[in-house]
């Protein structure tokens, strides 16, 4: 096994462009987008395989050697006791996603700038500063999620790609209209991304119900 390397081609970095909106320079809630970025680095050491499933259980497989945001991920997993892929996602998301963010703006791939109101951030502003790459992610999710192929067909890692978006219903992803007239592609492809994909789908679930009863979801 190789070292899992934290850089802007990784799958939360991935995630994180695709949630952007280039012409609003918004992206989705910190809560929303903090869950996806969990949800993308766990995928992303599953793929490598620094974690490992052990019926529904994240484990480290303690033979990888990780850095960034990766390795900070990694390193809870090792030094926690069992826990399932959704607490894992639910857990520390702010932090993942503020060291994610940190680390696209240190390999100049986005700019932020926040305004702030009595030391409170009341907006941010994100500017996609690698456009040609951001659209090439867009260009392969919206292939996997509208297009005829095999579901089967598509990378490992497009896969995942796509369903991670999906899970937590990214714009990038279609309407509501189109991800619902696709839901069983959609479905086939999430089914990809097991363990973690349909973990994260629950979580933005719970967050979602929170919210509409008025609890929420927390902080």
């Amino acid at each position: 096994m190789h070292p899992v390397n934290d850089h802007a081609g990784s799958l939360p970095a991935q995630c994180y462009l695709l949630a952007c909106d280039p012409q609003r320079h918004t992206v989705p809630d910190r809560h929303q987008l903090g869950l996806l970025m969990r949800g993308a680095v766990l995928a992303e050491l599953l793929l490598s395989g620094a974690l490992t499933d052990d019926n529904g259980f994240a484990g480290a497989a303690g033979s990888v050697q990780s850095s960034g945001v990766l390795g900070d991920v990694l390193g809870e997993v090792a030094a926690s006791k069992p826990r399932r892929w959704g607490a894992w996602i639910r857990k520390g998301w702010k932090p993942t996603l503020n060291t994610v963010e940190a680390d696209l703006r240190e390999h100049g791939v986005i700019d932020v700038t926040t305004k702030t109101v009595l030391g409170i951030v009341v907006r941010r502003r994100v500017t996609i500063l690698d456009e040609p790459r951001a659209l090439r992610l867009r260009a392969v999710v919206t292939d996997a999620v509208q297009g005829t192929g095999e579901v089967s067909l598509l990378t490992e890692r497009d896969a995942l790609l796509a369903g991670l978006a999906t899970a937590v219903e990214l714009k990038t992803t279609g309407s509501v209209t189109e991800r619902w007239r696709l839901r069983r592609r959609i479905a086939d492809i999430q089914r990809r991304g097991e363990p973690v994909v349909p973990a994260l789908r629950a979580a933005f679930g719970q967050l979602r119900a929170a919210r509409t009863s008025g609890g929420g979801g927390g902080a």
